[in-house]
């Protein structure tokens, strides 16, 4: 997350991580999740996954940890991404990045469709 303290956009304290010796530690999750009511309908309604029945099956947490997950998945050949997985956990509870929408409805699903538009050579 030095990277991100380094553009001026964000310090490594809103970030929610430590850095020690260089490393990333991987164990400090931003616990605080500051959403206006109406983001969390909007979440609800649109974002939150639902079980078979159409009950909301995740927590707003559990949605942010999901795409996080996703997100940092291709990491896995470069470095631990449990690290990965908090850096990006802590950027969008910090509402610092947002991914696009099929990010969010795609992302921990069995079809993983990440992307807004394809482009076709025709």
């Amino acid at each position: 997350m030095k990277w991100l303290s380094q553009s001026g956009n964000i310090s490594e304290k809103e970030a929610g991580v430590l850095v020690s010796n260089n490393s990333v530690s991987s164990d400090v999750k931003n616990k605080k999740i500051d959403l206006s009511d109406n983001a969390r309908k909007v979440l609800e309604k649109r974002y939150l996954r639902r079980n078979e029945k159409g009950v909301i099956a995740e927590t707003v947490e559990e949605m942010f940890e999901r795409i996080a997950k996703t997100v940092a998945a291709p990491d896995a050949p470069y470095r631990d991404t449990r690290i990965s997985e908090v850096e990006f956990y802590n950027l969008l509870t910090l509402k610092k990045f947002f991914p696009n929408s099929p990010t969010f409805t795609g992302a921990g699903t069995p079809m993983g469709q990440l992307a807004a538009c394809f482009v076709l050579h025709i």
